[in-house]
């Protein structure tokens, strides 16, 4: 069994298959950007998944980021028009100054002819700032047949906290690395000044070499 240590990255308030698309991927000049390169597969139903990070270069936070992807079967054979287009947004709400958000878009239908893809980055609004108040404290991980994780999550504000959930994102070791999955788990209401446990016990994709909560 291999122990490996997870760093704690963000909370959202609110079987992974092999990578098989060449990606297109257009910088935004807009004030949020692509990190790196994105990744792709085909879930179970055969679905492409579309898994990637942007990052927010502005000096104030950002939502509603839009992210357009196009799903084509070959632009090198001249046909430029996409068999189904997506547009998706972050899994944050809102995007902290300089801070980044991982994006998990799924096409419409599971279309085996799907090879390629484009992503675009859209817009943004500008949103107000906001105290951080609930806390993650990430425990030591363990891998053998399935990746498990316990932590603990505490909201530090005086109202309750409603949909909350923690996403736990995995990278490969490519330079700058690559997001190769992300697993969601759902908390009840979180009652303030209270601290409560999470845990993920699940598969991950073979490529991962480290993990962000």
């Amino acid at each position: 069994m291999k122990r490996i240590i997870v760093f704690s990255l963000l909370v959202l308030m609110l079987p992974i298959s092999q990578g098989f698309a060449q990606l297109t991927d257009t910088p935004s000049s807009l004030g949020v950007k692509l990190v790196g390169n994105t990744f792709s597969y085909k879930d179970s139903d055969g679905y492409t998944i579309v898994l990637g990070e942007v990052e927010n270069t502005k000096n104030f936070p950002v939502t509603n980021v839009k992210i357009w992807v196009g799903f084509y079967s070959d632009k090198s054979s001249g046909n430029k028009s996409p068999l189904e287009t997506t547009t998706g947004t972050t899994l944050l709400a809102a995007v902290q100054p300089h801070g980044k958000s991982p994006f998990m878009i799924k096409s419409q239908t599971p279309d085996p002819e799907i090879a390629e893809i484009t992503i675009n980055m859209l817009g943004f609004n500008s949103a107000s700032p906001k105290q951080q108040l609930l806390e993650i404290t990430p425990g030591t991980a363990s891998i053998s047949d399935n990746f498990t994780l316990s932590g603990t999550i505490t909201n530090k504000g005086q109202g309750t906290s409603t949909h909350a959930k923690v996403h736990l994102i995995s990278y490969d070791a490519f330079s700058p690395p690559r997001i190769v999955g992300i697993q969601t788990i759902t908390l009840n209401d979180l009652k303030p000044n209270t601290t409560y446990d999470f845990s993920f016990d699940t598969a991950v994709d073979p490529r991962a070499t480290s993990f962000k909560l």
